[in-house]
């Protein structure tokens, strides 16, 4: 991530950055319809590959909302329960790709 290694990128374009956070925002990193659950996934996977936790470590101010939402929906993938097996409302397995959004988070984090 670009704003990981040039700081002044984020305070020059501050307010396009918390634009596009909040963006992000809007559906709660879900898919539409039938898909939110693998849409947000999908989701959680792009913003861990890319180091998320370290973008809101290092900027807490440029979207408090986005991060929060970000800090919620992994808490939510953690869960001793949700680890054992995460379904939709349709009864299909999304276990294997919330465990590989957990496992780049860690790789990422470090």
């Amino acid at each position: 991530m670009a704003a990981m290694k040039d700081p002044e990128l984020v305070r020059e374009n501050e307010g396009t950055v918390r634009g596009l956070l909040l963006g992000c925002t809007g559906r709660k990193f879900q898919g539409h319809g039938y898909e939110s659950t693998k849409g947000m996934l999908e989701t959680l996977k792009i913003f861990a590959r890319v180091n998320c936790d370290g973008f809101i470590s290092r900027y807490p101010g440029v979207c408090p909302e986005f991060n929060r939402l970000y800090q919620e929906s992994m808490c939510e993938l953690e869960n001793p329960i949700r680890r054992m097996g995460l379904r939709n409302e349709w009864g299909e397995s999304y276990t294997k790709l919330s465990k590989e959004v957990l496992e780049l988070r860690e790789q990422n984090r470090a």
